[in-house]
């Protein structure tokens, strides 16, 4: 399998869903609706990305569908060219069926590029660059589609982002061919029980792992909805600055740091233990200094939390797992970050109108403390199980 197409593939998918992503409610502004009607689109379009992440995964380990990413990415196109129409119904079911396809899509691009792996170090180092590849347009998107938006408005962002979405077919239909010429172990083989999710999590390491992964991820839902307006009522004038530390720190640790990763089934304590204490000195720096330029400690710190423990919890359930299940694996793992941003989003909102903005920003220093607690349970049930080994 060539990975430096299915990481080409994967830079242009985020860098066209992010454009999208930032550009869509100046796109519905046009047609006149409000900003409220957008955030639960956007909302629905997120449950579905979850939903398909799973579903796909599933499927993908039980019968290994032919072109399926293929098909996948010419449906996505089929969304870009709903969202381009300018009618209300029509950019609505774009965006809900941009959602879903996202999910699929981003999964079989992450099937693609472990499952065809000849060992686990392999495996582990494209976990690390395909989840790279995967952050880096969150550095460029942004601005480019702004800028696009200023220019020429909300709706060119959509036709731009088809026209470059269509370097996608021609790289899914190669990467298709190569799928279908390897012969690749699969849950629907005879030989094998039938195993799905309630498999993957039956392990209760890989449970913790997953967990663990949700509660930092909190961060990332935190970080894009509310942080902005929190540095902005604290004084700070250009928050932007503050956002490009965070996403060039998230990239740095995928890219340099995937020597590190996971390669067995030994549960990573050590590189989890990192990532959960960068995470609570982050949210605490967030917290307490934004008032100050020091803020950016905050930045540099969730930032490369979240760019290590998303690669570092990827390799090591991939790792752990029967090679069947390395699709429904996979699904799980995004499946759990997903959550972490969709409660973080509902969470800090319900506290946000409750308690105010400056409560709510306690919520990610909270659930990064209990996910440390998660990380010393799992040290002190390993150390009993070795005492006891030992007498």
């Amino acid at each position: 399998m060539n990975n430096h197409i299915v990481f080409a593939v994967s830079f242009i998918l985020s860098f066209v869903n992010f454009m999208i992503f930032y550009s869509y409610p100046f796109k519905l502004e046009e047609l006149g609706i409000e900003n409220g009607v957008v955030g639960l689109i956007v909302g629905g379009a997120t449950v579905l990305t979850l939903i398909m992440r799973l579903v796909s995964g599933v499927l993908i380990d039980r019968i290994r569908p032919r072109w399926a990413l293929f098909i996948t990415a010419f449906l996505y196109c089929g969304s870009l060219l709903l969202i381009n129409f300018n009618w209300v119904s029509s950019v609505i079911m774009g965006r809900l069926a941009q959602g879903a396809l996202l999910g699929g899509m981003s999964t079989l691009l992450m099937y693609y590029s472990i499952a065809f792996s000849n060992n686990a170090v392999e495996k582990s180092k494209n976990v690390s660059m395909i989840t790279f590849f995967n952050v880096l347009p969150t550095c460029l998107a942004p601005f480019v589609a702004l800028k696009i938006t200023q220019t020429w408005g909300g709706g060119s962002v959509s036709l731009a982002g088809l026209v470059l979405f269509l370097t996608c077919l021609l790289f899914t239909f190669v990467l298709d061919i190569q799928q279908n010429s390897v012969d690749v172990p699969s849950a629907a083989d005879r030989t094998l029980p039938p195993k799905g999710i309630t498999h993957v999590i039956a392990d209760q390491n890989i449970r913790t792992a997953v967990i663990i992964l949700a509660l930092v991820y909190v961060i990332s839902g935190t970080t894009v909805t509310f942080l902005p307006f929190f540095l902005i009522k604290k004084g700070m004038k250009d928050p932007s600055w503050y956002f490009l530390a965070f996403t060039i720190c998230m990239m740095l640790p995928r890219l340099f740091l995937n020597k590190y990763l996971p390669k067995d089934s030994r549960f990573p304590t050590q590189i989890l233990t990192v990532c959960v204490a960068s995470a609570i000195f982050g949210t605490f720096s967030n917290y307490l200094l934004a008032g100050s330029s020091l803020v950016y400690i905050g930045a540099v710190f969730c930032g490369a939390a979240l760019g290590l423990i998303y690669p570092a919890v990827m390799s090591y359930v991939v790792c752990s797992v029967d090679q069947p299940l390395v699709g429904t694996s996979s699904s799980v793992v995004a499946a759990s970050a997903d959550i972490g941003v969709i409660a973080s989003n509902v969470g800090l909102g319900i506290a946000s109108v409750a308690f105010g903005e400056d409560t709510a920003m306690i919520l990610p220093i909270s659930t990064s403390c209990i996910a440390l607690a998660f990380i010393i349970s799992r040290v002190w049930a390993q150390n009993s199980i070795q005492k006891e080994a030992s007498l």
